[in-house]
């Protein structure tokens, strides 16, 4: 996951339940001010010793974020791309695409510079769809553009035989 950039904030206990969502503030470290963009909130789990993806967004010199849960929370720059992993390249196109500090934002799959539509399924992380009729057994060039939450972009690009 991303590296720390604000020490770790405690509020209350993870096992403490809320009934409605609490606002998650953290200050944006000073000499973290000008990156404020690639700034992400993350949650970490003391049991497992892992972080999670809990959002946030800019407001001021802080990152906000709302959550039912307690625990531990900081901040951390998020500066690596989504790693896309083809699973399936012909006519029915599959990726598989993750991001560990961020959200997937947007997707863009082209074929021959003309856009494709996929789909995407954030619980097992997965783009997918059908090349259209239109394109007839050949050679063709595929880009697929991910961008995260952070607006880090990954591509994928391939000559593809269908």
């Amino acid at each position: 996951t991303g590296k720390s950039v604000s020490p770790m904030v405690r509020i209350n206990n993870a096992h403490v339940p809320l009934h409605k969502s609490a606002t998650i503030k953290i200050k944006i470290p000073e000499a973290h001010r000008n990156m404020r963009q690639k700034l992400v909130m993350l949650s970490y789990d003391k049991s497992s010793r892992s972080s999670s993806h809990e959002g946030g967004k800019v407001s001021g010199d802080y990152i906000v974020e709302t959550s039912k849960s307690l625990g531990m929370y900081y901040l951390a720059l998020d500066t690596l791309p989504p790693k896309i992993t083809p699973l399936q390249v012909n006519r029915y196109l599959s990726f598989r695409v993750v991001d560990l500090t961020s959200d997937i934002k947007t997707y863009n799959c082209y074929v021959d510079g003309k856009w494709v539509l996929l789909e995407y399924e954030p619980k097992s992380n997965k783009l997918f769809g059908n090349l259209p009729k239109s394109y007839k057994s050949g050679n063709h060039s595929l880009e697929l553009r991910v961008t995260d939450g952070a607006g880090n972009i990954a591509t994928y690009t391939k000559k593809i035989t269908i």
